[in-house]
């Protein structure tokens, strides 16, 4: 007759086989989350910095706006669109982009996001 131990014996092997795949993966997502919010964070930066340097007229056409935002977001981040909304008193500026989280070969599928910043027309304080 087999001992206990003799039957239990590689049952920690199989354990951890079975274990690693789902701590991976979870560490996995826990990363993608983080580079989401990093990339988020940026978009919103780069949009209250286009927003601000609009209303402060001290830029203008849709391309240096678009280089204000590309200066606060990781590389990671793809702007897609700048897009200005005059509202009179305010000036809003609205951004589109994809982000992608990318190892090597393995890639996410981009996730579209946007942000808005609102900003008041102020009088010059440019340079």
């Amino acid at each position: 007759m087999r001992t206990r131990r003799a039957r239990e014996r590689g049952s920690i092997t199989i354990e951890l086989v079975a274990a690693v795949p789902v701590v991976l993966m979870a560490g996995i997502i826990v990363v993608q989350g983080l580079v989401l919010t990093s990339g988020l964070s940026g978009l919103q930066t780069g949009a209250k910095d286009a927003a601000r340097a609009w209303a402060d007229s001290c830029v203008s056409g849709d391309a240096n706006l678009t280089a204000v935002v590309q200066r606060d977001v990781p590389g990671f981040v793809h702007v897609l669109k700048v897009q200005k909304i005059d509202h009179g008193t305010t000036r809003e500026v609205v951004v589109t982009a994809n982000i992608a989280f990318s190892v090597g070969s393995l890639s996410t599928p981009p996730f579209e996001v946007q942000r808005s910043a609102t900003m008041p027309e102020v009088s010059s304080n440019c340079p």
